[in-house]
């Protein structure tokens, strides 16, 4: 309250007086200024309103010249002035009937504000990531759940404290370093937002802080794909069927497996496929040549397989994905018979050609060995023909030991499937009995 009495005649008892309010003041930036001044006289008279016109309110500014504005007169006979949006310091007064109250000095007061941000990611160790600084002045969160983010703030002046209020209304109060910043570390669980709520040492705050996002990034499930066979297939025929199978996850497969089950059969078995080294990896591609015998089915029993693939979530849980399922079907009794006694017709032809191109070549030899006894020298086409002689015994030789071949694979197969009858038996015979015709003395010393 400032008042000033100034005597309005030389040797007067009459005095205008200039009541102010606020007088000295502090605002807060941005904030406005209300200023109210009243006027009277005081005399001998007693006390009157002043009649002669209305106060003016005077601001200077530093530097510059004071700059008058005109008061407004209220129903209660005080004028009063607004100085709206206050960004400066400058001082100010109030003049009425030819004379000024005293000066009064206004400071502006910052409220505080976030002047710089840093947030500091670590993440799930399983993931793999690199832990990362994101030093741009931004609040925004995004990270793969699990993840501790450490948030830092540099406030643009000294604070009394800093909470972290999340969108939830739950409050955190952050910790003060030693270079006067403050920070706190979340672990993002989902999403979320926040802001950040600064008081400093004179009890401003800072009103509407800015609200920031936390976007948690989801480990998504795996993907697994059956590449080969890739459908419902007939087993081989030697019960050895070829698998390669694919997977990825966003940070990495930890388990690979073929589970499988007779059709009708409640147990279910696995064939591990990787990762091979048992390390994590985001793509695992996995080949295996699988035996049918050990899944324990019988002929012409039906079995449902599909892959199944596990990721390496260590936070929320690991999650498994499966592939479509196919069907592998074992041949019948009767189909598998069927098969060998072809196989058996096919290999008996097969050294019945051999048995005439022996006899053949055995008639080529014995013309040859006539002719040398009578004329021991040879010519070009004596020799021509002894060396076709010799290669086609060498081919039939080849072709000799392949069938052997045949028939031991034969015989094994009818061995391992208890598939022998009598009708095998005597072709089997009947083969073994063709490839000793054919194997002749000169074929045995060929192949020795």
């Amino acid at each position: 309250l400032g008042r000033l009495a100034r005597p309005l005649e030389d040797g007067g008892a009459v005095r205008v007086v200039i009541e102010v309010e606020p007088g000295d003041a502090t605002v807060v930036s941005g904030g406005d200024l209300a200023v109210t001044a009243r006027v009277r006289l005081e005399g001998g008279a007693g006390i009157a309103a002043d009649p002669r016109g209305e106060p003016e309110l005077l601001v200077e500014y530093e530097g510059e010249a004071a700059a008058a504005r005109p008061m407004a007169r209220s129903a209660d006979g005080a004028c009063r002035a607004t100085l709206e949006g206050v960004r400066e310091a400058f001082r100010y007064a109030v003049a009425a009937a030819g004379e000024r109250s005293d000066w009064f000095d206004v400071e502006v007061v910052e409220r505080p504000f976030v002047a710089g941000m840093r947030l500091d990611y670590e993440f799930p160790a399983y993931s793999g990531l690199v832990a990362r600084t994101v030093d741009e002045n931004t609040g925004d969160i995004t990270a793969l759940v699990g993840s501790r983010v450490t948030i830092t703030v540099t406030p643009s002046k000294p604070l009394e404290r800093a909470d972290v209020v999340f969108g939830d209304g739950a409050r955190r109060a952050m910790e003060r370093d030693a270079a006067g910043g403050f920070g706190t570390t979340v672990t993002v669980t989902g999403d979320a937002s926040y802001a950040i709520e600064l008081v400093d040492r004179d009890g401003l705050t800072n009103p509407d802080p800015a609200s920031w996002s936390i976007a948690a990034v989801r480990d998504e499930h795996p993907l697994v794909r059956i590449v080969e066979p890739g459908g419902d297939v007939a087993a081989p025929e030697d019960l050895a069927l070829p698998l390669a199978v694919s997977a990825v996850d966003d940070y990495g497969v930890s388990r690979l497996v073929v589970r499988y089950a007779v059709e009708g059969s409640a147990d279910e078995g696995t064939v591990a496929l990787g990762p091979p080294d048992g390390r994590a990896r985001r793509e695992v591609s996995a080949e295996a040549l699988w035996d049918l015998r050990e899944t324990g089915a019988v002929p012409g029993s039906v079995i449902v397989y599909f892959a199944e693939v596990t990721d390496n979530d260590a936070v929320s849980g690991p999650k498994v994905a499966r592939s479509e399922s196919y069907l592998v079907r074992l041949p019948s009794i009767a189909e598998m018979y069927s098969r060998v006694t072809d196989e058996q017709d096919a290999i008996t032809e097969d050294l019945e050609e051999m048995l005439e191109e022996q006899e053949d070549v055995r008639d080529d030899f014995e013309d040859l060995r006539d002719e040398l006894r009578s004329d021991p020298a040879l010519d070009w086409q004596d020799e021509e023909r002894v060396e076709t002689a010799v290669e086609r015994q060498e081919r039939i030789a080849d072709e000799v030991t392949e069938a052997a071949y045949r028939l031991d694979d034969l015989a094994a197969e009818m061995s391992e499937t208890d598939r022998v009858t009598l009708d095998a038996l005597e072709k089997t015979q009947e083969i073994a009995e063709l490839l000793d015709d054919v194997a002749t003395d000169e074929m045995r010393q060929l192949l020795e």
